[in-house]
Formats: C-alpha cells, sequence, structure tokens
C-alpha cells in the first residue's frame, strides 16, 4: 500500500483555500472545519441555539420575576435575583447569519442556561461518560471579560436537584466585538440515578449579548448549524407550546358539560416530551368563549386545566352562563380576544 503524505490539496486555476490537514489530522475545506465525530447535520444537540423561537415574551423585567428561573426566548432560563430594574430578553444585535440575541440589559448580573434531555432517565444517553463535547456560543460584551466559568452538570431538572458536575475548570474570554467562544470539555464523574438532562451555563455581564449556541460530540468546533424556524418550532414544542388566537378564532371542539361547566379539548401538534405540569392562560374570563348552532356566551371564569395530565392532548375546563346551551351540546370554544392565549408546559 502507498501513502501520500501532504498537507493541502488546491485546484490549480484558483486561490481558494482548498483542502487542508491540520496536525491532528482534521480535515478543512476553505477553512472550515468539517464534523469529525457524528452526522453531517443534525450535529447541534442544543434546541434554538440560534435564539429564534420566542413563544413566551421577549422581554423579562428585572425583580422578582427573575428570583426564579424565567423563561423568554424558548429552552433558555434566565435567573438574576440581584436585579430591580431593566430587562433581559431579545436584540437584533446579532453576529453575521443571525438574527436575534439575548441581550441583558438589567441592573444586574444574569444566569442563562439551556439543556439536553438525557434518552432516559439515569443514563447518560445520547452521551458517554468520558467522551469529547465541544460547546461553542457568540458573545459580545461591553467590556471585555476573562476567566469566566461554564458550569456543566447532570440533573433532574433545570433547577438543580440532584445536581452532579460533569466537568471542571472550564472557562471562557469575550470582547467589545462578536467573538465566538469553541470549549471542549471530557464528560467525568457517575451520572445521578434521576438526572434527565445535560445542563450548561454561565453568568451575562450587565450588557452582555449572546446566540448561536451549540453542543456537539467530538474535540472541533463546526461551524454553526441554522435549522428552519419551524424545525426548531417543533423541537421547542415538545416542552412549551403556546397557543395564540386572534379574536374570533377558535381553540377546538367542546361540549356542554353541566349547567355552567363546558369542557374542551386541546390538541397538541407533537407529543410533549411528559405530561402537561403547568397550564397558562391571559387571566380575563372575557377573553374567551363558546359559539353553537343558535348562541354565544362569553366565559364567566377563565380556562382551567381539567382531567388527568397528557402529553397529547388537554381537557380545558371553562364557566358559561347558566341556560346558555343545553347540558350535553356541541359547542366551539372561541377567542374574543387578541390577547386570549392557552400555554402548556412540560418544562425540564
Amino acid at each position: 500500500m502507498s501513502t501520500i503524505k501532504v498537507n493541502s490539496i488546491k485546484n490549480t486555476s484558483t486561490d481558494d483555500g482548498g483542502i487542508a490537514i491540520d496536525n491532528s489530522g482534521h480535515v478543512q475545506v476553505d477553512g472550515q472545519q468539517l464534523p469529525t465525530t457524528g452526522a453531517l447535520s443534525n450535529r447541534n444537540l442544543i434546541i434554538n441555539g440560534a435564539h429564534i423561537v420566542w413563544q413566551r415574551q421577549t422581554s423579562v423585567s428585572g425583580g422578582s420575576v427573575l428570583d426564579n428561573f424565567a423563561y423568554a426566548t424558548d429552552r433558555f432560563w434566565l435567573y438574576a435575583p440581584s436585579s430591580t430594574s431593566g430587562t433581559v430578553g431579545q436584540s437584533t444585535d446579532a453576529p453575521s447569519g443571525f438574527i436575534y440575541s439575548t441581550h441583558n440589559n438589567l441592573d444586574s448580573s444574569c444566569t442563562i442556561g439551556t439543556n439536553v434531555e438525557l434518552l432516559k432517565q439515569g443514563s447518560d444517553a445520547p452521551f458517554v461518560n468520558g467522551e469529547s463535547l465541544t460547546f461553542s456560543f457568540y458573545i459580545k460584551s461591553t467590556s471585555a471579560r476573562t476567566g469566566v466559568a461554564l458550569t456543566i452538570t447532570t440533573r433532574d431538572n433545570a433547577g438543580g436537584a440532584g445536581s452532579v458536575t460533569r466537568a471542571t475548570g472550564v472557562t471562557f474570554d469575550s470582547t467589545t466585538s462578536w467573538t465566538r467562544v469553541e470549549k471542549t470539555f471530557t464528560l467525568s464523574n457517575t451520572i445521578g440515578s434521576n438526572n434527565r438532562c445535560l445542563q450548561i451555563e454561565f453568568s451575562l455581564a450587565i450588557g452582555d449579548k449572546v446566540t448561536g449556541f451549540q453542543l456537539e460530540k467530538g474535540d472541533k468546533a463546526t461551524p454553526f448549524e441554522h435549522r428552519s424556524y419551524s424545525d426548531e418550532l417543533l423541537r421547542c414544542y415538545r416542552y412549551y407550546y403556546k397557543l395564540n388566537q386572534a379574536n374570533g378564532a377558535m381553540f377546538g371542539p367542546a361540549v356542554k358539560y353541566n349547567a355552567t361547566v363546558a369542557l374542551g379539548i386541546i390538541e397538541f401538534p407533537v407529543h410533549m416530551r411528559a405530561n402537561v405540569t403547568a397550564i397558562e392562560q391571559s387571566g380575563t374570563a372575557s377573553h374567551y368563549g363558546v359559539i353553537g348552532a343558535t348562541s354565544t356566551a362569553t366565559c364567566t371564569s377563565v380556562p382551567s386545566y381539567g382531567g388527568d395530565a397528557s402529553n397529547k392532548l388537554m381537557n380545558v375546563n371553562f364557566s358559561v352562563s347558566s341556560g346558555t346551551f343545553s347540558t350535553g351540546q356541541a359547542v366551539l370554544f372561541r377567542s374574543r380576544d387578541n390577547d386570549a392565549f392557552l400555554a402548556f408546559s412540560a418544562e425540564l
């Protein structure tokens, strides 16, 4: 067998980067690192890494709401118990190829975190203890930072129950321009028996902006894998699904259950990751109503969770005026205001 040893291969008629092989044997095409482990697509294990899906809100105000984990961009939580004013949320200042970032415009630092759900509780899959993972993201700071720590753990949930440290000593620096941070670490320690996710978090200083989060197998950061909005939205739906309905639009079918209560059904577009743990709505009864073949009615209370939790659909109870419809009559549950919504959460 013959062996050809070269550092690069180029076309004789062009002056592009060609194909290069570095000292570690990794292949680059036109200066871009090719994946060394795993598939060419679906390399990024983080959902909504480009911060393009914002179902809940685009801004969170400083103060007591950030004493607990709060969500703006989907699949990323925020925590700033020392904040009293300002906001943290969506910014259109982003690196080339991106449209949004998350901006800490609070009066204090803010922790941001995201996680990757394990394939089975208590199992490393899709990770393997001792293997290398590479985490990358873009950051722009008001003032340059050095030695900022990444906290890498497996946990029962995002809140930190059952936290097991999986890598230590991983830090990064930032500048006042958009910079891509690329950090490789090796998983260590034994996963907790109730752990359900691998979580990465760090502190945003006042003024910091971040986007383009990617976690991939291997020891090299490959170019960010952009996925379509629809693809990312469906992935986010497994954890949180918000149904906004304009005035007069229908939420779904319902039936008059008894004298004052109607029962509606909301079917989720994808199976959520687990049974729903929380339901949210606009908080104003007059935003909701029912319509039948011969009559309409305004709800007298906001919709509430009804029946057993499910990851496929949810029963929603709501009250209407007694005598408006006969028991057993089929109706449609509808919005009566542009602010009406229903949201269902199965977050880690």
